[in-house]
């Protein structure tokens, strides 16, 4: 089974809604897209360079921030992880739990929620940049 917007999947709607021209209105393409992908995707898995293994987040899409992961305060994942850096990152949906797409990801913020229901923890902002081929 395959999850996705109307009768494409959200790697397809990646691959059409990426273009040069922001006449076109690619921001409001992509804003759809992020929260199809919060619906689609249950969580992400990637690698950081400096540290060992493979990270896996659940995917969030709050109200604040927007599509996004939780990362707790002492994770050895954190200092290197930097706003602004682009990673590829597998997606991941919840069911079939083998269904896996590749995007490449910029990490748009990192902020902590000390006041809020996410406290210990820092909100690590996502946008979705492009399929892998």
């Amino acid at each position: 089974m395959v999850v996705g917007i109307g009768a494409m999947t959200v790697k397809q709607a990646v691959l059409e809604t990426t273009t040069e021209d922001p006449a076109e209105g690619p921001l409001v393409a992509m804003s759809n897209l992020r929260e199809a992908a919060a619906d689609t995707y249950d969580s992400v898995q990637f690698a950081v360079r400096g540290t060992s293994g493979i990270y896996q987040f659940k995917i969030r899409c709050l109200p604040e921030t927007g599509f996004c992961i939780l990362v707790r305060e002492d994770s050895n994942v954190l200092p290197n992880l930097k706003e602004g850096a682009v990673l590829d990152m597998a997606y991941c949906q919840a069911w079939p739990a083998i269904a896996i797409d590749e995007f490449k990801t910029r990490i748009t913020s990192i902020g902590s929620d000390d006041k809020g229901r996410f406290k210990g923890h820092q909100v690590v902002g996502l946008s979705i940049l492009s399929a892998h081929p």
